[in-house]
């Protein structure tokens, strides 16, 4: 089956799953600051990703 043919809705349906939405796994995590790597690597490939994905649609 193709990845775009799965949904949350399905999977729930499918293997019978609840979700609990009620806790805020995040909560006590603190912000990190991106590393001058990370910056670089996305200001060079989001361009090429966004303009691969648009040209698909």
């Amino acid at each position: 089956m193709a990845y775009s043919d799965f949904s949350l809705a399905k999977v729930k349906n499918d293997f019978s799953l609840t979700l609990d939405e009620s806790h805020n796994l995040f909560a006590d995590t603190k912000p990190v600051l991106p590393s001058a790597t990370l910056k670089t690597l996305l200001s060079d490939y989001i361009p090429l990703a966004t303009s691969i994905f648009y040209r698909k649609s």
